[in-house]
């Protein structure tokens, strides 16, 4: 069949917008499975970005925790060092030891008392 050649121009404009739209249908898949792609990497992202911060909070409260007992400690240690002073006087005073037999006897059973229990024994002696 023989077209007129304005027909002929529109079948060609419609053949050509035909294949302009296949390429963009195409394209449009192409780009529509790069954001899907992205969608799921963005969510990855976010899921990972969480997880750190849940275990800074832990970490935080686990440093908290601790320093709490570590002043505890503290606490603990010097209420014992004081019940040493005055068990240490009171004994000074049955036997009748002067402060230095006492102090120099008190030293004795505080090394013995570490080396038994196994523990780390400190000790500043003042002249």
């Amino acid at each position: 069949m023989e077209y007129c050649d304005s027909c002929r121009t529109v079948l060609n404009e419609r053949l050509l917008l035909e294949e302009q739209l296949a390429r963009l249908q195409n394209e449009l898949e192409i780009v529509a499975t790069q954001l899907k792609l992205l969608r799921e990497e963005n969510e990855l992202l976010k899921s990972n970005i969480k997880v750190p911060n849940k275990q800074r909070r832990k970490n935080n409260r686990t440093k908290a925790e601790l320093d709490q007992c570590q002043k505890e400690i503290q606490k603990l240690q010097v209420i014992i060092q004081h019940k040493d002073l005055i068990i240490q006087s009171q004994l000074n005073y049955r036997y009748g030891l002067s402060e230095e037999e006492g102090e120099s006897l008190n030293i004795k059973n505080r090394v013995l008392w570490s080396l038994t229990c196994g523990v780390r024994f400190s000790c500043s002696i003042q002249q």
